[in-house]
C-alpha cells in the first residue's frame, strides 16, 4: 500500500499485482495474532516427518492417531493441543519454556431456562459490559484487600476459582496485578489447587514451581480442561527448556542440549505470534515519506495516536492493534469501541469535505508516553511476555497494549473528537 499525496488516496497492490485498488481511506482489521512466529532452530529443513504450526493447522486435520508427537510451546494453543493430542498419540513429548498458570474452563451446560434468562436480560448485560475494564460481564471486585484478613481473601479466591473461566484473574482484587504480596498470595492459592492434579513430583515443579516464574496474571491466562492431568499419562513426557535447550532438528526429531535425540513422526510449533504489531508490519505500507514503511517507522518503538492512527500515514486506521486495549479487552468490545470512533471520523471527513487526516508527531509521542506510564505502574513489565514483544528476538521491549481499561480509553478517544480532533491535522 502506498499513499498518493497528489489525490489523497491509498494505492493497494494485492498478490504482486494480481489485484489493484484505490481507496480514500483504509482500515486495517488484521488482528493482533495473524503473523505466526517460528523460532530459529538450526537445521529446520532436516526433519523428514511432518511439521505444523498451530496458527496454520490444516483444515482437513492431522492424523495424530498412534503417532510420536512433539509439541513445542505451552501458551494458549499449546494447552488446547496438548490436552487433545495426549488422548490419541502413541507418545507425546511437550517442550515447555514457561509454565502456564492455566485456569479450569469448567464450561457448564447451558439449560434452556438459563438461555432464556440470558436472552431476556441481554440489554442489561450489555450496559454492564460497556462499563467494565475489559468488556466482560463481570469486573474486578471493589473490596479493599487490605481491610480483610487472609482467610477472607482466600474465601473470595475459592469462590472465583470454582466459578471457572477467567474470574480468578479478572474478578479478583485489582491490586493482585499491582502489589507483590497480594500477587504472591494469589499465585500460591493457584499452585495449591494445581499440585494435587499432577502426580509426578518432578512435573509438579516444572508445571507449578514453588517460585513463580513471573507475577501471577502478567502473562495471558489460558483456560484448560484436563491439561494438567494429561501429564499423568504414561504416554506423555515433559521437557523443561529452562533446564535444557533445543540444539537442532535432525532427520528423525529433536536434539537437546544434553545430547539426547528425541524421535518423532510429527513436530508441532505452538510458538505463538509476532503479536499486536505483526499483522500490520508484514504488509508493505509507505506513507507521506515513500522511503519509510510502517515497519521501518516502528522498528525502534511503536508510535500511534489513540491506538488507531500513526503520523505520516494519513487516512490509515487500524483496529485491535498496538497501543489500544486489544489484548486487555474482549474482541467485540474493542471492535465496537474503535469502530464507532473510526466511522464517526470518516463521516466527519465526508461532511466537512476533508480529504486527509493525519496524527501529529507530538500527539503520538504523548500517547506513547502515556501507554508506558500506565503499564509501569503495574507488575506486567516484570514478565517476559508477548504483551511487551519479549517473545520475538530483536523486537523492542515496550508496552504494546493500553492497560488503563476500556472505559478510560473511550473517554480519551472521544475527548479528541469533542476538542476538534485534538492531536490531528486535516486538509481539504
Amino acid at each position: 500500500m502506498n499513499w498518493n499525496a497528489s489525490d489523497s488516496r491509498w494505492e493497494c497492490n494485492v498478490n504482486d499485482g494480481e489485484s489493484l485498488c484505490s481507496a480514500s481511506a483504509v482500515v486495517l482489521c488484521t488482528g493482533f495474532a495473524s503473523k505466526r512466529h517460528v523460532p530459529d532452530i538450526p537445521h529446520m529443513d532436516a526433519f523428514r516427518g511432518q511439521m505444523h504450526h498451530t496458527a496454520v493447522w490444516p483444515q482437513a486435520g492431522v492424523d495424530l492417531e498412534g503417532k510420536r508427537v512433539a509439541v513445542i510451546g505451552t501458551g494458549a494453543s499449546g494447552v488446547q493441543l496438548i490436552q487433545e493430542v495426549g488422548k490419541v498419540a502413541s507418545h507425546l513429548t511437550v517442550f515447555q519454556r514457561t509454565p502456564n498458570t492455566a485456569l479450569p474452563m469448567t464450561n457448564p451446560d447451558v439449560t434452556d431456562l438459563r438461555n432464556e434468562h440470558l436472552r431476556s436480560n441481554f440489554s442489561e448485560t450489555k450496559k454492564l459490559i460497556d462499563t467494565t475494564f475489559a468488556g466482560f460481564d463481570y469486573e474486578f471486585t471493589t473490596d479493599d484487600p487490605a481491610s480483610m484478613d487472609r482467610q477472607q481473601r482466600l474465601q473470595l479466591y475459592e469462590k472465583l476459582y470454582e466459578t471457572g473461566g477467567l474470574h480468578f484473574w479478572l474478578g479478583t482484587y485489582k491490586d493482585v496485578l499491582f502489589k507483590h504480596d497480594l500477587n504472591e498470595e494469589a499465585y500460591q492459592f493457584w499452585r495449591a489447587k494445581t499440585l494435587p492434579r499432577i502426580e509426578n513430583s518432578v512435573n509438579q515443579e516444572i508445571l507449578a514451581p514453588a517460585t513463580k516464574p513471573h507475577p501471577f496474571g502478567t502473562k495471558r491466562i489460558s483456560l484448560e480442561q484436563g491439561y494438567f492431568e494429561t501429564f499423568n499419562q504414561p504416554n506423555v513426557s515433559l521437557v523443561s527448556l529452562r533446564e535444557q535447550s533445543i540444539s537442532q532438528l535432525t532427520s528423525s526429531g529433536i536434539l537437546t542440549s544434553d545430547g539426547q535425540e528425541h524421535e518423532f513422526d510429527i513436530i508441532v510449533f505452538a510458538t505463538g505470534f509476532d503479536s499486536i504489531t505483526g499483522g500490520i508490519t508484514q504488509i508493505s505500507i509507505t506513507g507521506t515519506d515513500p522511503k519509510i514503511t510502517i515497519e521501518q517507522k516502528w522498528k525502534e518503538g511503536i508510535y500511534t495516536h489513540l491506538g488507531m492512527t500513526t503520523h505520516g500515514f494519513p487516512n490509515l486506521f487500524f483496529t485491535y492493534g498496538p497501543q489500544a486495549p486489544t489484548a486487555f479487552a474482549t474482541g467485540p468490545s474493542s471492535a465496537e469501541t474503535q469502530g464507532a470512533w473510526i466511522v464517526q471520523t470518516l463521516v466527519h471527513m465526508r461532511d466537512k469535505h476533508i480529504r486527509w487526516i493525519d496524527a501529529t508527531r507530538e500527539a503520538e509521542e504523548q500517547w506513547r508516553k502515556h501507554i508506558n506510564e500506565v503499564a509501569d505502574k503495574s507488575l506486567f513489565p516484570l514478565a517476559e511476555s508477548w504483551y511487551f514483544g519479549a517473545n520475538i528476538p530483536g523486537k523492542p521491549r515496550e508496552a504494546l497494549n493500553y492497560m488503563g481499561g476500556l472505559p478510560t480509553y473511550r473517554k480519551q478517544i472521544w475527548e479528541s473528537v469533542q476538542n476538534g480532533y485534538d492531536g490531528f491535522e486535516m486538509g481539504r
